[in-house]
């Protein structure tokens, strides 16, 4: 007899929604370690080491690939799920996944797109968390434009040798692998560009990480001098790539459960700065509830969004929005908790101040997304 698998929950309304919350809550609880919980913010080098154990501890607890099937080592569950356990694990202080590109990049566009062989030689690693992930798209003259992307794949005997540069580039100083966009023919735009998986661990490859104001460095330039990609390397058709790269679905997912984090700790932040309000700075009292507000209908809205993307409703209008909402709501808190000028937590407001000055930059800019919004949700006249 055949285990049956239950349906993916499509409303928070239902019942099962409560009970995999606690499910996921005691399952953290139980596994989190308990100095990563509380105690000062690790260096950025700890930080990394953190979120990669993290990432292999839910591996083994089967909450990596939430969303994935069952048939490449998934839940087979659905986003409310999928953002149900983030929420749990963001409040519980649980570090952020290294492996982002990974979970939600890579392996999706590997079922869509991949061989069987390329399924089977990656999958199972990135659901491992044994192969760490960045993506190379952003170069120095093509960031919102991409399909400017100049880095180019010269194809010789067995394979391709690559040659360019790219920027902005996550973590890309521990990745094993990168989703590298590359230029394989001088046909027309959009038509000349490809998809590789390149190994980053070869000669030929060079990482310079970017140190940022909030002294971390997340980010990197990567350049390419005959970097090698093999022929099974190759994502998809050659000069089709462009289908992958805008991964409008698999990219737009993304944001909803880059919100969900985000909205945590946004929450966790507004605490902190009523404190600070109340301690220090009345007159900052209506923009205190202001933010408020603006935290509560974001809140409403992740929520919607989930439920029409768990019921496989229009879905992608609502992320356009969403992103912009809670990069700017981030923002305007920590700006408004670094002037009320609270001496006892002065260097908490300076380095949220300054991180969070980024979240309106990386993955399209507000103006960027404003753009978007005008021309593919508004529907607006150019």
């Amino acid at each position: 007899m055949t285990e049956s698998v239950q349906q993916p929950i499509k409303s928070f309304a239902d019942p099962r929604a409560k009970k995999y919350r606690e499910a996921a809550r005691e399952w953290i609880d139980a596994t989190l370690p308990r100095q990563w919980q509380s105690g000062p913010r690790p260096d950025f080098e700890e930080e990394i080491r953190r979120r990669r154990e993290w990432d292999r501890l839910m591996a083994v607890g089967g909450y990596a690939g939430i969303v994935w099937s069952r048939e490449y080592g998934g839940r087979g569950e659905g986003p409310i799920e999928e953002y149900l356990f983030y929420q749990e694990a963001t409040r519980a202080h649980a570090p952020n996944t290294a492996n982002a590109i990974g979970l939600d990049l890579t392996g999706p566009a590997l079922m869509e797109f991949g061989t069987a062989a390329q399924r089977a030689r990656f999958l199972p690693r990135i659901i491992s968390a044994e192969h760490l992930w960045c993506e190379g798209l952003s170069e120095p003259n093509a960031g919102s434009d991409l399909a400017a992307v100049a880095t180019r794949a010269e194809k010789v005997e067995g394979g391709w040798r690559i040659h360019g540069q790219k920027i902005w580039t996550s973590r890309a100083q521990f990745a094993d692998w990168i989703f590298l966009a590359v230029k394989t023919s001088d046909g027309p735009r959009r038509r000349n560009l490809s998809v590789m998986m390149v190994d980053m661990h070869q000669p030929g490859i060079v990482v310079q990480p970017i140190n940022q104001i909030s002294e971390g460095a997340e980010f990197n330039q990567v350049f390419f001098d005959g970097a090698f990609a093999a022929d099974d390397q190759l994502l998809g058709v050659e000069n089709k790539g462009w289908e992958i790269i805008g991964l409008s679905g698999f990219r737009q997912r993304r944001r909803i459960f880059d919100a969900v984090r985000w909205y945590v700790l946004i929450g966790e932040t507004l605490d902190q700065l009523a404190h600070c309000v109340a301690a220090t700075q009345w007159r900052y009292r209506q923009q205190l509830i202001d933010l408020q507000a603006r935290a509560a209908a974001l809140r409403w809205h992740m929520m919607r969004t989930t439920e029409l993307m768990a019921q496989d409703a229009d879905w992608l209008h609502s992320t356009q929005v969403l992103r912009l909402e809670w990069s700017e709501l981030w923002q305007a808190i920590t700006e408004c908790g670094f002037a009320t000028g609270c001496e006892s937590h002065e260097d908490y407001w300076r380095f949220r101040y300054l991180d969070t000055r980024s979240v309106t930059i990386h993955g399209g800019t507000a103006q960027i997304q404003r753009n978007l919004i005008a021309d593919r949700v508004l529907e607006l006249p150019r």
